[in-house]
């Protein structure tokens, strides 16, 4: 049930996981489309406001004209006075005085020049709607195949006979496209490259520019209907930034994503750890449990058969007493060896080092171990210089040193029972050797024999500690 909990929990964070990492791709995706589209809106209107500042420049020009000829008309304007107009506001290209008596009706509506043709289409104008005096119109078409932009000023009085006469001009679109547009471009600031005025009717084609380029247009309204004002966006900018942006936040968010990830596997793998842990902790209770277990009933056996008195022989009696004394030996080892472990986990493990002979210790750990050795069928034999001089040492340590070698020796060495044990000087320093004919192991468990809870075989009884014990202690005299 745990492990199923468990899963479902790590599915979970995982699913939390690609969330997470699916809204910040869709954040970077739309913020990424909303720079795009700013970037696009700034060019739009950058174009309008250049269209405007256009217009507004075409028609002070024009306003500047109009002011000249109120100037000039105290008397009758000459064709001399309209080509000096002209040439004082290069932005016209033609001028001419208009009246029904000097143009007269065309036929078939075919006329036979410009002039003829803008005289038709102020009078239409007028036609449509009544001219107010010294108020300048604007019209616009096409003349053979050519697109026109005029105007008219209603003149009153200004001519004999009382009739309104008509000034009409047409402006200089070719003079326009190559001497003010490119003016006025370089006086506006944060103008768009690629700006040109082109004919309203053409169609941009988008795939004439590359990918990190787009068009926009703004048409001319007041002025100039069939013109508009087309430039080029560089996205490629936006785009760049956009790109490191979403290169930027992809490897956090791909970081974040490998951190989560990494940290579910480790906190699997230190779970799993922990429930080794727990189940080695467990087996070791249950066969530290039967350790304990088998001295406590000898001793109990044979204390119980004393205290009876079943026993009458003294020799009998006190081969009884050796066995109970042997029995609470192992069970001081056993008890001894799982506090020592537990301080040296809890890193609280002292050794009290104090000047001894070692080769006493040694015999007298042999002298109350082998009575024990005897009962289990084993051989001691043993191989000690007695001239090993006193040094410094922790004579209980020692002692858990060599009680748990003999042990693991008679522990594995169920059919050859002989041990052999030796300790020598060798410049300065000890050899101890225990040596038995036991079942051995493979050369791959020689590194792990060392850690804790580990055991060689699930059919040998133990708490998996003792040689790690033994290790400690054996480091902590400076040994290996």
């Amino acid at each position: 049930m745990k492990k199923n909990q468990l899963f479902f929990s790590f599915i979970l964070i995982f699913l939390c996981v690609c969330a997470f990492a699916g809204m910040g791709y869709y954040y970077l995706t739309y913020r990424n489309a909303i720079m795009q589209d700013a970037v696009e809106k700034s060019g739009t209107i950058s174009v309008w406001m250049f269209r405007e500042k256009l217009e507004k420049y075409f028609l002070s020009k024009e306003n500047k004209m109009l002011l000249d000829i109120a100037f000039t008309r105290s008397k009758n304007m000459s064709n001399e006075d309209l080509v000096a107009l002209r040439k004082r506001h290069p932005l016209i290209k033609r001028i001419f005085l208009f009246n029904t008596t000097n143009f007269p009706e065309t036929k078939n509506n075919s006329p036979e020049s410009i002039e003829d043709w803008l005289a038709e289409k102020v009078k239409l104008a007028i036609s449509r709607h009544s001219a107010e005096p010294f108020a300048p119109r604007h019209f616009s078409g096409r003349y053979k195949k050519q697109s026109v932009q005029a105007g008219f000023l209603p003149l009153p009085h200004a001519s004999a006979g009382g009739k309104t006469e008509y000034l009409i001009f047409t402006f200089a679109q070719d003079y326009i496209r190559n001497k003010v547009f490119p003016e006025q471009v370089r006086l506006f600031d944060g103008i768009l490259p690629g700006v040109k005025i082109v004919e309203k009717s053409i169609r941009l084609d988008p795939d004439a520019t590359s990918k990190d380029m787009m068009f926009v247009e703004a048409p001319f309204h007041e002025i100039f209907p069939f013109w508009k004002i087309i430039a080029t966006v560089d996205l490629s900018g936006t785009k760049k930034r956009a790109r490191m942006e979403f290169i930027v936040y992809s490897g956090i968010i791909f970081f974040v994503f490998l951190l989560i990830v990494l940290s579910i596997y480790f906190i699997w793998q230190q779970m799993q750890q922990e429930r080794k842990l727990s189940q080695l902790k467990s087996q070791i209770i249950f066969h530290g449990s039967h350790e304990l277990k088998t001295p406590l009933s000898l001793i109990r056996m044979y204390a119980e058969t004393l205290m009876l008195g079943r026993i009458k022989h003294p020799s009998k009696m006190q081969e009884y007493c050796r066995i109970i004394l042997s029995e609470c030996d192992r069970l001081h080892l056993l008890i001894n060896n799982t506090l020592e472990f537990s301080n040296i986990e809890k890193e609280i493990k002292e050794y009290d080092f104090t000047k001894g002979n070692i080769v006493e210790t040694l015999q007298q750990i042999m002298a109350s171990y082998n009575y024990y050795l005897k009962q289990k069928g084993f051989t001691l034999h043993t191989d000690i210089d007695p001239d090993i001089p006193s040094f410094l040492f922790d004579r209980v340590a020692m002692t858990q040193v060599i009680v748990n070698l003999l042990d693991n020796a008679i522990k594995f060495s169920p059919e050859k029972k002989k041990i052999h044990l030796a300790l020598r000087g060798d410049a300065g320093r000890l050899l101890l050797e225990v040596t038995d004919h036991g079942i051995g192991m493979k050369p791959e468990a020689i590194q792990y024999i060392f850690l804790p809870y580990y055991r060689l075989s699930k059919r040998f009884r133990g708490s998996g500690i003792g040689l790690s014990l033994v290790k400690h202690a054996v480091e902590a005299h400076n040994g290996t």
